[in-house]
């Protein structure tokens, strides 16, 4: 897996915008794939990168991403998706939402041996 990655943190206007946009998106993976179309030109540039950038944890197919991030809903200042597209075709392949509530964001899935992918 690459160590490119983006998490969206609330309350910025680009993820403030994208909520409104994409909020009748069908599923998470649509959403995730919509904001992916946004070509943000320099991905998690809103604050301290060891804050924003993805870890990848990687055994046989298991694949755990977590970013060591504060969920804050006050504020609001919380990552609200996470997700795992294909190095090669740029397809959402797994992605996840979180809420301000939630507990610092992770993912866990499986993905088929040999595929490449960038958490995002």
């Amino acid at each position: 897996l690459a160590a490119s990655a983006w998490a969206g943190a609330a309350g910025m206007p680009r993820e403030a915008n994208a909520r409104i946009k994409y909020a009748n998106k069908a599923n998470v993976k649509e959403v995730c794939a919509a904001l992916e179309s946004s070509k943000d030109p320099t991905p998690n540039d809103f604050g301290a990168p060891e804050k924003h950038l993805p870890q990848v944890k990687t055994s046989g197919e298991n694949v755990e991403v977590s970013v060591n991030h504060v969920m804050d809903p006050v504020t609001p200042h919380y990552i609200q998706y996470m997700w795992l597209k294909s190095a090669d075709s740029g397809e959402v392949l797994f992605a996840q939402r979180f809420e301000g509530t939630d507990p610092a964001p992770a993912l866990a899935t499986t993905l088929p041996a040999g595929t490449k992918a960038v958490p995002m």
